[in-house]
């Protein structure tokens, strides 16, 4: 089941929005059954056949905190620049590290606010995915000011929006788009091993100057590139969920189980 699968989680980021309720990093806080955010992430990865050599987490804010947290569960490499850096120099440095110690592999990247409701996601999408395409693990449920995809009947996706779907949809072209293809981003992507290597060129090609606007996010490596990356839906409605606000942040602080 395992089929030489690795994962980056990207949790390097301060959390500004919940600094008025929590200052220990998003994917530290825990629920009512004492799981985190990041227990969900590692236990259903850990469900999936990845063992700690398998995954890297990159961390920055709170770094001796997070990784007594961790505990030798997962690999970790600091962003030490984390302050004044976006997500984007995270990735790369887990990117870096794990394309210089993998041969072939797969590979998920992670949000670290993210909460896996159901352990068997991973399982699930990797017995699911038999032809190993690469996927965004997707909703159809609404957000608001996240990343969107439009995908065409096979589930090809062939646009990515950064805001609100019905205002950047009303683009100059004025061209009408099928509101039963957008779904959003659950913060969950996978991309096989021949992806992985166009990946790896596109960063070669990125020039240090466009890591502060044109590549401000992880996402932005195929937001930028769907031209050379073929990533298809993989649909987790109900079974994720995202800490991007204090409303997020108190449902699961008072949510059970998830373990």
């Amino acid at each position: 089941m395992k089929r030489n699968v690795k994962a980056i989680i990207v949790a390097a980021g301060i959390g500004s929005r919940l600094m008025k309720v929590t200052q220990i990093p998003k994917c530290m806080i825990t629920n009512k059954s004492n799981i985190s955010v990041l227990d969900t992430i590692i236990n259903s990865l850990n469900n999936a056949g990845l063992n700690e050599s398998d995954i890297i987490v990159v961390s920055g804010y709170q770094h001796s905190l997070l990784c007594d947290h961790i505990n030798g569960r997962t690999r970790i490499i600091h962003n030490d620049s984390y302050y004044c850096t976006n997500n984007f120099t995270s990735f790369k440095l887990g990117f870096t590290d794990f394309i210089n110690n993998s041969v072939d592999n797969n590979l998920f990247v992670i949000d670290a606010d993210t909460v896996i409701h159901d352990s068997s996601v991973f399982r699930n999408f990797l017995e699911l995915n038999t032809e190993n395409k690469s996927h965004a693990l997707l909703t159809s449920r609404y957000k608001i000011d996240e990343w969107y995809y439009l995908t065409d009947s096979s589930d090809l996706v062939t646009r990515i929006f950064k805001h609100n779907p019905e205002i950047s949809f009303a683009d100059e072209t004025q061209k009408k788009y099928d509101s039963s293809r957008i779904f959003t981003s659950t913060g969950l992507t996978y991309f096989n091993c021949n992806d992985i290597h166009i990946i790896n060129n596109i960063l070669r090609e990125i020039h240090v100057e466009s890591t502060n606007n044109y590549y401000s996010y992880w996402d932005d490596v195929f937001f930028h590139n769907l031209d050379r990356i073929k990533l298809y839906r993989f649909d987790i409605t109900d079974l994720t969920s995202e800490i991007d606000s204090v409303k997020d942040y108190e449902m699961f602080i008072n949510s059970e189980s998830y373990g």
